[in-house]
């Protein structure tokens, strides 16, 4: 009898997801900005916390800390994370007078990405999604966390955990 899983399958885990440059990143959120003010906070928001799309449309405003400048997210698994911002001026531009900061609708969520997509048509950058923003955060933050003066393994594994990941070798995925 022939196994189910071939012996030598390898299951390669595809391209890194590698951010937009800062400048770059801005420049997509001002021109989303232009034509969807709310979906450029989205993205400001997925910038300064490396929050994953759905985790930010599914922030409540509860969880958000802003004189502390952290918001707690449930995660993938419904693992909840507290994040600190990396520019905590953001949180003073949510709507805190309702129960979620952003629809948390499928419709919303594909709108803030055709923004992207569109944003960075008009840019001539290659596109990398809302979750370039979310790349771009890891890269920033453990910038961050090295200046600091954590070594390169204590920051991975603050920043794993503030990426809602269980292993450090994930954020290789986003930090080489």
């Amino acid at each position: 009898m022939s196994p189910i899983v071939p012996p030598d399958l390898t299951i390669s885990a595809g391209p890194p997801r590698f951010g937009y440059r800062p400048d770059r990143a801005q420049a997509i959120i001002a021109r989303v900005a232009v034509r969807h003010p709310q979906a450029a906070l989205v993205l400001r928001l997925q910038l300064n916390a490396g929050l994953r799309l759905h985790e930010a449309t599914h922030l409540r405003s509860e969880m958000v800390g802003v004189t502390a400048g952290t918001v707690r997210v449930k995660g993938k698994g419904g693992r909840v994370r507290t994040v600190r911002l990396l520019d905590t001026g953001v949180l003073a531009e949510l709507p805190l007078d309702r129960r979620f900061v952003f629809p948390p609708t499928w419709a919303f969520r594909q709108r803030v990405q055709a923004e992207v997509r569109w944003a960075c048509e008009g840019l001539r950058l290659a596109c990398r999604g809302t979750h370039g923003f979310r790349a771009t955060f890891a890269e920033l933050r453990l910038e961050q966390l090295l200046a600091e003066g954590l070594s390169e393994r204590q920051a991975r594994r603050i920043l794993a955990t503030e990426l809602g990941h269980n292993r450090t070798d994930v954020t290789r995925r986003y930090v080489p």
